[in-house]
């Protein structure tokens, strides 16, 4: 479900960075490697969040099937 989330923001995040781009592009030359450096930082942390994202939906998908399997053992060691 959270991945869902993130998958649905990479169009917002695909338009802010369009618009900066163009921003980037429409500025003074002064300005725009620090515009540049700041589209960079961003796409760099987003794309850290959707990996941290990832890999706790792993960690807990993971936790889910160990907790279900020792339920499982717990019912079926009481049910004989």
């Amino acid at each position: 479900m959270q991945l869902l989330l993130l998958t649905g923001c990479c169009a917002a995040l695909d338009g802010v960075l369009r618009m900066g781009r163009s921003l980037k592009d429409k500025a003074p030359l002064s300005d725009q490697e620090t515009l540049h450096e700041a589209l960079v930082q961003l796409k760099t942390n987003w794309t850290s969040l959707c990996s941290k994202a990832v890999d706790r939906f792993v960690s807990l998908s993971v936790s889910l099937c160990l907790c279900l399997r020792v339920f499982l053992c717990l019912c079926l060691s009481i049910c004989l």
